[in-house]
């Protein structure tokens, strides 16, 4: 939907204009808050648009009962004003954020510290090796002793 102007058009068609903002609403006109259905099929018109030109709302009315000039200011302060609240939303999330990197770094690091620590204080072993174990070969038997499945053979000490 867009124009040959350097600026998107997205065309809203309603039969009154009670339909584009909250009802119950106390504010005047220009300060009252866009209803969420409409408020929901600008900003997804304007998600799906492919680049970042200007948008420009054509708001169609039959009976035409509507002053532009004031339909223009209260989509204008309606849209700042969320943008004002969106932006706020965003630094609360980036505070906490860095409050939480700063408290998992120094327990990352003292969780490496301290698996380095434990694992210098621990004869370490390559991964899967086993220590060989070793049994008395009884009286006339030569070779190794079959064990079960998954245990690896066990190795004959010879006694002189």
């Amino acid at each position: 939907m867009a124009t040959k102007n350097a600026e998107h058009l997205i065309e809203i068609r309603v039969d009154r204009l009670a339909q584009l903002f909250h009802t119950l609403d106390p504010f005047p006109f220009r300060e009252k808050d866009l209803d969420q259905d409409a408020e929901e099929y600008i900003v997804s018109w304007a998600r799906e648009l492919p680049d970042k030109r200007p948008i420009r709302i054509a708001v169609h009315i039959p009976n035409g009962d509507a002053n532009s000039e004031e339909l223009n200011e209260a989509f204008h302060r309606y849209f700042a004003g969320r943008a004002v609240a969106v932006q706020h939303e965003l630094n609360e999330l980036f505070r906490v954020g860095r409050r939480s990197l700063a408290i998992g770094i120094p327990i990352l690091v003292t969780c490496l510290v301290s698996a380095r620590l434990a694992a210098a204080a621990v004869e370490l072993r390559p991964c899967g090796a086993r220590a060989p174990r070793y049994r008395a070969r009884p009286q006339g038997a030569v070779g190794l002793v079959q064990t079960a499945p998954g245990i690896p053979q066990a190795k004959y000490l010879e006694f002189a």
